[in-house]
């Protein structure tokens, strides 16, 4: 029989499916190749597509802002440098992915994605679900620690270069007393460690207040290197690596459940300096370009 398709995306299952394919002949008894691995005979193919309702395939597009391009016989292999390029290759799921940062396998390594929060797209760089110690060195801090699916501080290194090429947007959503809020910026970035890697944020909104522009332009601090503007050593005082300034109004680093005064995890504007947040995400994106 004769065939032609250049494109359709189909649903499996719960499974989001990308099919790229472009058959001018096909017979009963060949197959075409979905991207999930799966291979179908094309004799299959209508009942498949037949299958992904409109609906379906309205929120697949919206959130991928795919569009079509070449065959993959024809495509160049292009590697996502950021949550969001995950995304734009048709990962819809959150989760743990890789990235490569210089766009070469060389450069990659493992991130979490938030593919479900404000359209998806968003880098995690800090994570905070239980109880954890971020009362780290300047090492640890530099290079990352943790566990992608649970506690982990994404390292500085990495946060820094995420940012480097084009200007970033900083999410921090926020669970306290069976409650969420968030605060959102839409300038962000940090400078490379010659500089401490010094804060830099900006255009706040959101529903916590706005906790972090007490932080701006301060450096990093840990329980080594006290770059603060106190007299006092705020990270040790305090219990995390941070942006202390003299000291902090945000503690998302602090430590976990402490309700002492400014020990644990605070958002001044919400939680006070003695309430500790249950739940800290804090994550990144590429800011719109104007």
């Amino acid at each position: 029989m004769f065939l032609r398709i250049s494109i359709f995306l189909v649903v499996v299952g719960s499974t989001f499916c990308k099919v790229l394919i472009n058959v001018d002949q096909c017979s009963s008894n060949e197959q075409v190749v979905v991207t999930n691995t799966k291979t179908y005979c094309c004799e299959n193919l209508k009942d498949i597509v037949e299958n992904a309702t409109r609906s379906v395939l309205d929120e697949y597009i919206a959130r991928t802002k795919y569009t079509a391009g070449p065959t993959p016989s024809s495509s160049p292999v292009t590697f996502p440098g950021d949550c969001q390029g995950v995304l734009e290759q048709g990962n819809i799921e959150t989760g743990v992915y890789t990235v490569y940062l210089e766009g070469s396998e060389t450069s990659a390594f493992d991130v979490r994605c938030d593919m479900e929060t404000d359209n998806g797209g968003w880098t995690v760089f800090q994570r905070r679900v239980s109880a954890s110690d971020f009362n780290k060195t300047w090492d640890e801090y530099k290079h990352g620690f943790g566990d992608l699916d649970g506690n982990f501080w994404l390292g500085n290194d990495k946060i820094v270069s995420l940012c480097s090429d084009e200007p970033c947007m900083l999410r921090i959503d926020m669970e306290w007393g069976g409650e969420t809020r968030y605060a959102q910026y839409s300038r962000f970035s940090v400078e490379k460690e010659s500089r401490n890697y010094t804060l830099h944020v900006d255009g706040y909104n959101g529903t916590a207040g706005d906790s972090l522009a007490y932080h701006d332009n301060r450096e990093f601090s840990t329980n080594d290197r006290d770059n603060d503007a106190s007299v006092t050593d705020c990270a040790k005082r305090f219990l995390g690596g941070w942006w202390y300034n003299s000291c902090h109004y945000a503690n998302m680093n602090g430590d976990y459940g402490n309700t002492v005064f400014g020990k644990g995890m605070n958002w001044y504007t919400w939680t006070d300096h003695y309430g500790s947040l249950s739940m800290t995400e804090m994550k990144i994106r590429r800011a719109p370009r104007n």
